[in-house]
């Protein structure tokens, strides 16, 4: 059974109007990929918070955390973590980055993003926002998607992104969270 469009599929049930949802433009092989990006965070219910992933790598998401509370000053260390690629997808790579931590930092504010926006890019250990392979195409895809923005980091295009988006070059977390999310 051959799905023409997955993106379209993956975001059919989307909640991109609550806080801990964010949307990834991802490739799959060559194809892009847009999926759902749900974090959800919670006082440590005991001593040790808990980081539970689903379809994305734990330690991606340990290292996530630990950028955001160093770099932004985000108290999550006495914070359970539970995050999740819906659908079933499993998010390998580092392009599901920006999202996921837009999504922890949206949960923790309890404050929803923009339902229009798409993140791709990847998160280093000082939290600069580095470029990913293929964000133009990505991109696209998203806008065909209805999609009104972007947020990449500075150098992922060369030239204008897709007619009608706005681009967000987004250099450091700390832009992010200012500009999407406190």
């Amino acid at each position: 059974l051959q799905v023409d469009n997955p993106s379209g599929l993956l975001l059919s049930h989307r909640h991109g109007t609550s806080p801990g949802s964010a949307t990834a433009a991802v490739l799959e092989g060559t194809r892009p990929l847009l999926v759902e990006i749900q974090a959800l965070v919670t006082p440590a219910a005991h001593g040790t918070p808990a980081r539970k992933p689903s379809g994305i790598e734990a330690g991606r998401l340990s290292m996530l955390a630990a950028v955001l509370e160093k770099r932004l000053g985000i108290p999550l260390g006495g914070c359970d973590i539970h995050a999740n690629a819906v659908g079933g997808v499993k998010l390998k790579g580092t392009a599901g980055d920006l999202a996921l931590a837009a999504a922890i930092l949206s949960s923790f504010h309890d404050r929803p993003l923009p339902g229009d926006v798409i993140f791709a890019g990847e998160v280093g250990l000082l939290g600069e926002v580095r470029p990913v392979p293929g964000t133009r195409q990505r991109l696209e895809e998203a806008s065909r998607l209805g999609f009104h923005a972007a947020c990449v980091a500075p150098g992922s295009l060369d030239g204008p992104g897709p007619e009608g988006m706005r681009i967000h070059e987004t250099a450091e977390l700390a832009t992010l969270a200012g500009r999407f999310v406190e």
